[in-house]
């Protein structure tokens, strides 16, 4: 019934007060207790009486208001009577201090130490340094507070917590130092989250071993709500929008990433998915990475292996739907009920990806109806963000990208990273990057139009050919070589 006691010193909790029953999700309820640096926990813990008469009006507020709850007077029933021995009720003390000093709250505190202490901030993967700031403050007392890391169903030690971020960012600058342009980054950061075999959990183990972002980066084990956290992780850190998409199946579920690209070098602006656990590492074969087959693909791409594996996209992340995206669109002549509200948060948040700014603002929305000409603006307005869900990208481009990626990768790790024309050739054929001919003439077009689309003999292979002799892919591939023979010839000098 009491889940944890949550010491607070916000702004908007008033002081007055002293105590708060909060419900959650879960059933359950936190008390919350006002502490600041004149007023230390014990002391609180001093005002059981004022603990009864505050709860009692507050209970009388929400029933004279409607929102009480019967557990709410049951809850507070049980802390009243336990309030005397209350710390040995719970086995948490969550944090939610501003500008109450950690330290000093523990220092001032020192019973925190007998339980598990959780500062309420959720660290994102690119907050390194401020979570790094966080634990020195701590000092001795780094190892006896958990904190939430995102990409984590469970709060984590401070170290670890810390460990998990420097991972992300290591991995992140190396990116950056090799990769210019988003796509560049996106297929750097691709290769290296899908070196990692896909690898369920042991049978004793918890199922975060394979989930959590912490878990993944300390172990062995991940599935495919591992690949996209990390993948999601290392793009976030780089700054590039990208959110993890649930599917569910009649056999299995899944998880997958959907980013929005935009990449002036490469002409490609749009939202695309990545499917990371589909084109991992197997056991014992590096040819995974001779293949980007499920890599910046449109909903339509990925259609014939959703349905061949009966997936759907979550009815939560229907904003990825395109067919669900069309039926919103008929949703702006109807009332704004709490139904379809849900349509207005998501889309917005997809139009805010694209264009920088929400589309529809919160006093349109709080008017709950829109006229008909802003009806009309609106739905021409979302309609022609479809057009950033339908845009392959073009197998030359695939090949332009793959081949500024590939040899980068094999200059610093070739006995991992082949980039050869040979291997080429073997990559865009796995990965199903098409080739028509590069430059017909007028009677080749009319010999393919009357004898069909064989385009006089020319395979989609000849055509990828003929485009890699033009983008000189046989001298490239020396130059990287050379390259790489001179930087080892200099560093064998330097020792």
């Amino acid at each position: 019934m009491l889940r944890d006691i949550c010491l607070v010193d916000d702004f908007e909790f008033s002081p007055f007060e002293d105590f708060e029953m909060c419900y959650n999700p879960d059933g359950t309820y936190s008390l919350m207790i006002y502490v600041n640096e004149g007023t230390s926990l014990l002391d609180q813990l001093q005002k059981k009486e004022k603990f009864f008469q505050t709860q009692k009006m507050n209970i009388a507020a929400d029933i004279f208001f409607g929102t009480s709850k019967d557990t709410e007077s049951k809850a507070c029933d049980f802390v009243y009577q336990h309030f005397d021995h209350l710390l040995d009720c719970v086995p948490v003390i969550r944090v939610n201090n501003t500008d109450y000093n950690l330290y000093s709250l523990i220092k001032d505190n020192p019973i925190l130490l007998s339980k598990k202490i959780i500062y309420d901030k959720v660290f994102n993967a690119n907050e390194y340094d401020l979570l790094k700031g966080f634990v020195d403050s701590l000092k001795e007392y780094a190892d006896s507070v958990y904190i939430h890391i995102d990409g984590n169903y469970y709060d984590v030690n401070t170290r670890d917590g810390l460990a998990t971020l420097k991972h992300v960012k290591d991995l992140a600058e190396h990116i950056k130092t090799f990769a210019g342009s988003p796509l560049e980054k996106i297929m750097l950061t691709y290769d290296i989250v899908r070196n990692r075999e896909y690898k369920y959990e042991d049978v004793n183990d918890d199922f975060t071993q394979s989930r959590d972002l912490t878990k993944i980066i300390q172990g062995d084990k991940i599935v495919c709500i591992g690949y996209a956290r990390l993948f999601y992780a290392v793009l976030f850190y780089l700054g590039i929008k990208n959110d993890i998409v649930y599917l569910s199946g009649v056999k299995s579920n899944h998880s997958r990433n959907c980013v929005f690209v935009d990449d002036p070098k490469y002409n490609v602006k749009g939202f695309y998915f990545f499917d990371s656990t589909w084109d991992s590492k197997k056991p014992e074969n590096n040819n995974f990475l001779k293949s980007y087959r499920y890599f910046a693909k449109t909903k339509e791409e990925l259609t014939y292996y959703d349905n061949k594996k009966q997936l759907t996209i979550d009815p939560i992340y229907s904003i990825y739907n395109i067919d669900e995206y069309l039926r919103f669109v008929k949703k702006l002549n109807e009332p704004l009920t709490e139904n379809n509200m849900r349509y207005f948060r998501m889309f917005n948040s997809v139009y805010r990806s694209a264009y920088g700014e929400g589309l529809i603002k919160m006093s349109e929305i709080m008017k709950h109806s829109f006229s008909k000409k802003r009806q009309a603006e609106l739905s021409e307005k979302f309609l022609d963000l479809i057009d950033y869900f339908e845009n392959p990208i073009p197998p030359r481009t695939m090949i332009d990208l793959y081949q500024n990626v590939r040899k980068v990768e094999h200059y610093y790790k070739p006995e991992l990273y082949t980039y050869n024309v040979e291997d080429t050739i073997a990559t865009a054929k796995r990965s199903n990057w098409v080739f028509e001919g590069l430059n017909i003439s007028a009677e080749e077009k009319l010999l393919s139009f009357i004898f069909g689309d064989g385009q006089c003999g020319k395979t989609s292979e000849d055509n990828l050919k003929e485009y890699l002799s033009e983008c000189g892919l046989e001298r490239n591939v020396q130059e990287v070589e050379l390259a790489r023979v001179l930087r080892c010839t200099y560093e064998k000098k330097r020792r």
